[in-house]
């Protein structure tokens, strides 16, 4: 987000008036989308023309489906179906089965298509999370009531395209060797996929249609909801990745509300930073006594820790700064630290999902024996709230640290955002291995740092440069706005009709915007061909599944993982932003203009 801090320089055709009365805001704008868009944007650069055609619908399907996210109760107002079980029921809007087939083929196709070019290793991978996330619909359920063909053909087709995709996906491209037979093989296989794709979730679909026609009871929404409660898992890292960008955003609101302030004069910088202070601490402390008196005697202990806390947080962003580079951090370095964080918090759990997935494959495709061979792993390791876990992860994150000690390199930055997080989630997790309640509260952190700031000013005041004051104003804007964990954006979509996953929409947005900067790095691995293909399918993927799972109004695992991506995740990253990039003065456009 360099870039946000640096103006366009473009002419402006207008009267000098108004170039300097629209200054400020589109000074503002580039700090909160030009800049971050246009180092971070996602590209679709060196993309054969079919893959971009392929990822341009993709993208157009995810905007869909995220609208779909903030509309999702409009779902709710046609024919709905029973799904789901005695002890968890759910109605299932009957519209929404096609809908999620549709969007679950584009999601595979953008996955499998953009795994084609890859390494061994990668298209490895896909394959397995191919046939563990889809185990479960590779025989449909239908019922042999009669002749009809999409009754009898349908569990044949989709078993037969299950195992065909990923067969072809694993060993066609190994035919590049050789190139006379690559400029044959390539096309075909590509179109295989496509078709295999195509055919394995139409073939669902069509089941359903011929159950319809039929008048049999319908069994595929209760099958597609079993399949999405087994996978859905996998949408945990996009609830990470929206919080996350959550953060960024409250982070670049916090750049370009302190832009005008960094002009001001002494005692007008410390004039401001006194009214913030006074407006905060009468709005969250003074307000709110009654509740903070009450909360303190029945929450000591609670309080203590979480000041302890506070404290060992402030003692991470010190020590990380000794490593920090010379140069504000980029938006590359952030996405290493923050999507790295995001897929170690919830690795645990997309394994337990994968060994779910072995399961329905034993089951459903072998025909085996499955509950007798099902895997059970000791939930007292493989979890992200184990301190055996963490202390693996911190472990691995100091080998690291150690081997890049002298060099300034993204596994060094990535290594020290593991070791921070690591260390923060172990503050909690081992008094709770002990039976010690870990207890933490967002707004006493919050109030805490208020009053901090206060003191400071007052024991500072006639010391304290215009720079620190804006600085310190800065930090208790960003700060305020990061206690609040996205509940603004919320409320602003409630008021305006739009549902309880506003947060998760927008975030994810904001992410596709400003967060998609590697889809144009190269790679050995991981080609820039195929960042953006494979990119836009995981969001997909998963906003498909976050769509089913608010419609049905089941059990909601997003409301579950979006308070502990908020605290391991979100105020590690907010402490690494100040450390890394911190605050400071916006070159804006009223500058250049009268320079």
């Amino acid at each position: 987000m360099s870039e946000a801090t640096t103006a366009a320089t473009e002419p402006w055709e207008g009267p000098s008036s108004l170039r300097r009365a629209t200054a400020p805001l589109r000074t503002a704008y580039h700090v909160l989308l030009g800049g971050p868009m246009k180092e971070g944007r996602l590209s679709f650069e060196e993309i054969d023309p079919a893959s971009r055609r392929i990822a341009i619908g993709g993208l157009v399907a995810l905007v869909a489906m995220m609208c779909s996210l903030l509309l999702n109760e409009q779902w709710r107002a046609g024919a709905l179906v029973a799904v789901g079980t005695q002890a968890n029921p759910a109605l299932l809007p009957q519209i929404l089965v096609p809908v999620t087939l549709v969007a679950l083929f584009v999601a595979w196709l953008l996955i499998v298509w953009g795994a084609y070019k890859p390494s061994l290793w990668v298209r490895a991978a896909v394959c397995v999370v191919f046939l563990a996330l889809n185990a479960t619909m590779a025989r449909p359920d239908v019922l042999q009531v009669n002749s009809s063909l999409a009754i009898r053909w349908t569990p044949g087709l989709a078993l037969a395209t299950y195992t065909l995709v990923p067969t072809v996906l694993l060993l066609a491209p190994e035919l590049r060797r050789w190139r006379v037979l690559d400029q044959y093989a390539r096309p075909a296989s590509l179109g295989a996929l496509v078709a295999g794709t195509g055919i394995f979730f139409g073939a669902t679909l069509w089941a359903q249609a011929g159950q319809l026609a039929a008048g049999v009871p319908l069994t595929i929404p209760g099958q597609l909801e079993g399949a999405v409660i087994e996978v859905q898992a996998f949408l945990l890292p996009m609830v990470a990745v929206s919080v996350l960008s959550i953060i960024g955003l409250d982070y670049s609101v916090t750049e370009a509300a302190s832009g005008p302030f960094w002009a001001l004069s002494e005692w007008a910088a410390k004039g401001s930073l006194l009214a913030l202070l006074a407006v905060k601490i009468w709005r969250e402390i003074v307000v709110r006594a009654g509740y903070w008196s009450v909360y303190l005697r029945q929450r000591e202990a609670a309080s203590v820790r979480t000041l302890l806390r506070l404290g060992l947080r402030a003692g991470l962003a010190l020590l990380a700064r000794r490593f920090r580079p010379r140069a504000r951090a980029s938006e590359e370095a952030k996405e290493g630290v923050a999507y790295i964080s995001a897929f170690v918090l919830y690795l645990p759990v997309l394994v337990v999902a994968l060994v779910g997935g072995a399961r329905a494959f034993l089951v459903n495709v072998l025909a085996s024996f499955g509950p007798s061979l099902s895997l059970q792993l000791p939930a007292n390791w493989l979890s992200f709230s184990s301190p055996m876990f963490w202390g693996a992860v911190l472990a691995v994150a100091v080998a690291m640290l150690v081997r890049h000690w002298r060099h300034e390199t993204k596994l060094r930055e990535a290594a020290l955002g593991l070791a921070v997080m690591a260390v923060w989630a172990e503050s909690f997790f081992v008094p709770e291995a002990f039976g010690y309640e870990p207890g933490f509260n967002f707004q006493l952190v919050d109030s805490a740092l208020t009053v901090g700031a206060a003191i400071y000013l007052i024991v500072r005041w006639r010391a304290l440069k215009p720079r620190s004051a804006v600085w310190l104003g800065a930090l208790v804007g960003f700060s305020w706005l990061v206690s609040a964990r996205g509940d603004l954006i919320g409320l602003a979509g409630s008021l305006v009709g739009l549902s309880s996953a506003t947060v998760l929409a927008i975030g994810l947005a904001y992410a596709l915007l400003t967060d998609s900067e590697f889809t144009r790095r190269p790679g050995r691995m991981l080609p820039k061909s195929a960042r953006p293909l494979l990119w836009v399918g995981y969001l997909l993927l998963s906003a498909t599944l976050a769509n089913w799972v608010l419609a049905t109004h089941g059990p909601d695992p997003i409301e579950v993982a979006t308070r502990p991506a908020f605290l391991y995740l979100g105020l590690p990253l907010a402490a690494w932003l100040l450390t890394w990039r911190p605050f400071e003065r916006v070159k804006t456009f009223e500058a250049d203009e009268t320079a």
